[in-house]
């Protein structure tokens, strides 16, 4: 609904005249006439009624009226909360992080920004590739942190901070001296009677698995659904099926499970990202050292974490 014509009945309202409410915004009166006949015409009913020379509303008009008048009330609240908002990432280093990483932000690079001493302390949002792209491109952050698919964006700075991959992996009692050829040639086909387990909660990497089965046109006729990598790892490692895995999990489980490259590469990396036309002052600039800093150190993190839900 335009709101400029929701001013114009209002005004129409207020005024008790046409005339005098389109003189209000420089207008003629057949062309607020023709505004006002419109809008009657689309809601099939009368707004006004002519009275000693005045225009009064109708039941229907005062119905209109009252809900105008609260549209553009929510429309210029929600306008300044945005702009509060902008302004408060403006004044503040604001940051959305991938759901994943999170905890690794709050544990590992917090208690580093802290002992820099920025002058500006982080405000931390969460939220995925989709969302950040969205809320940077908004002004609603100023950095992002998450894990995709290599992509390209014209508007963004798009700077791989972690590079992975998904592996196929299997219980080591399954490898076999043609296990690696089979997989290379056939991928997850290549265990069409065996269960693979997939992570419920990680839609990352969930996507990518997709993406895989759709690369092998393989269709599993048993899966198993649960939540979280270490879940699946367990799973695998207890013989149970096989799964997908990043490069870093596989290398933080040690020998085992087996894992095999695919024939095409399923790259998960992790992207720092921020508007090309958004310049980083000094305290930002910090900031994001620290952040390539902490996240160059990832596989360190899984090995200190691994008996933990990574």
């Amino acid at each position: 609904m335009d709101s400029k014509i929701l001013e114009y009945m209002i005004a129409i309202a207020d005024e008790k005249s046409i005339s005098k409410a389109a003189d209000l915004f420089l207008l003629t009166q057949p062309v607020m006439s023709r505004h006002l006949q419109r809008i009657e015409k689309e809601l099939g009913a009368k707004l006004f009624f002519r009275e000693k020379g005045e225009l009064h509303l109708t039941d229907a008009g005062r119905l209109y009226i009252n809900q105008a008048r609260l549209i553009l009330h929510t429309e210029k609240k929600m306008i300044q909360d945005l702009n509060d908002l902008k302004q408060k990432t403006r004044s503040n280093t604001r940051i959305m992080i991938d759901p994943y990483l999170v905890s690794y932000f709050e544990r590992h690079l917090m208690p580093a920004i802290q002992v820099e001493q920025l002058k500006r302390q982080p405000d931390v949002s969460v939220g995925g590739r989709d969302q950040a792209v969205e809320a940077l491109k908004a002004g609603l952050t100023g950095y992002a942190v998450f894990r995709a698919r290599p992509f390209e964006d014209r508007d963004l700075h798009i700077e791989c901070i972690y590079q992975d991959e998904l592996l196929l992996c299997i219980p080591d009692s399954w490898n076999t001296p043609d296990t690696r050829e089979l997989v290379l040639r056939e991928g997850p086909a290549a265990f069409p009677e065996r269960y693979l387990i997939m992570e419920r909660s990680d839609l990352v990497m969930r996507r990518i698995e997709q993406d895989i089965l759709r690369a092998y046109h393989c269709h599993p006729r048993n899966a198993f659904e649960v939540t979280g990598t270490a879940t699946v790892l367990m799973m695998v490692q207890e013989e149970q099926g096989f799964a997908f895995l990043p490069s870093a999990i596989v290398k933080a489980a040690g020998s085992s499970i087996r894992s095999f490259s695919l024939k095409q590469p399923f790259p998960m990396n992790t992207y720092l990202a921020y508007l090309n036309e958004h310049v980083p002052d000094r305290n930002d600039r910090q900031f994001l050292s620290i952040i390539r800093d902490r996240y160059a150190r990832w596989e360190e993190y899984l090995q200190y974490r691994f008996g933990a839900n990574v």
